[in-house]
């Protein structure tokens, strides 16, 4: 009976050490298997990592610089590079914000007043009796009826001949005393104040002696 018992015995704990033993391998392999698929998905990961396009950092965009108020280094309280002070800088922030201040122009059209001759003037003995200048009561120019001869005229030293016509100016040496005409001797109409008949080679012309402004032409008058 005993000798049975402890085989009994043997062989069981036999049992128990094959499945002790077959528990450990299955435990092994276990093991293993998942260091294997672990191992497979970590290189899968780095895979993974490697094929992924590197993302490129956005560049920032440059930032503008920021105005500076203009420093009051001045000892006169206007800042530096501002001329004018406070007010030039507010008219270029205006223009810059596209506010233009409004300009009015005005025309002035400027007329050339000319004095009546003598105006202004003491009269002459020679302007006694006489009629101030009409601009209207003379015409430009006259032709002459008749003409009358007469010694052969000298005109100024270093001049040479020349036609002249209203509004022109004689240069001075051209309307002295000299050159005077006795207008009834030569059948011209009375001059009026600060005027004189002065003869030019042909002609005879109304001149203001004053400023030597050519009044009227009488052509035509000498030969």
């Amino acid at each position: 009976m005993k000798k049975t018992l402890a085989t009994a015995l043997v062989l069981a704990l036999l049992a128990g050490t094959a499945s002790y033993a077959q528990q450990g391998q299955n435990s092994s392999g276990a093991q293993v298997e998942n260091q294997k698929r672990e191992d497979r998905q970590d290189r899968q990961q780095k895979r993974d990592r490697a094929d992924k396009p590197t993302k490129t950092p956005k560049a920032e965009p440059a930032r503008a610089d920021k105005p500076q108020a203009p420093r009051n280094d001045r000892p006169d309280g206007k800042a530096q590079g501002d001329r004018d002070g406070p007010g030039r800088v507010q008219q270029k922030n205006d223009r810059q914000a596209g506010e233009r201040p409004a300009v009015k122009q005005q025309v002035i059209k400027q007329r050339t007043v000319v004095k009546r001759p003598g105006e202004g003037r003491a009269l002459r003995t020679r302007d006694q009796g006489r009629r101030a200048f009409d601009q209207s009561r003379w015409r430009p120019t006259y032709v002459s009826p008749r003409k009358y001869r007469i010694s052969a005229y000298r005109r100024p030293n270093g001049w040479y001949a020349k036609s002249w016509s209203r509004g022109a100016y004689l240069p001075r040496g051209w309307f002295i005393a000299s050159y005077y005409l006795n207008r009834a001797s030569y059948g011209l109409p009375y001059p009026p104040i600060g005027c004189e008949w002065v003869r030019v080679g042909e002609d005879a012309l109304l001149v203001d002696i004053w400023t030597g402004r050519v009044l009227s032409v009488y052509r035509n008058v000498f030969w």
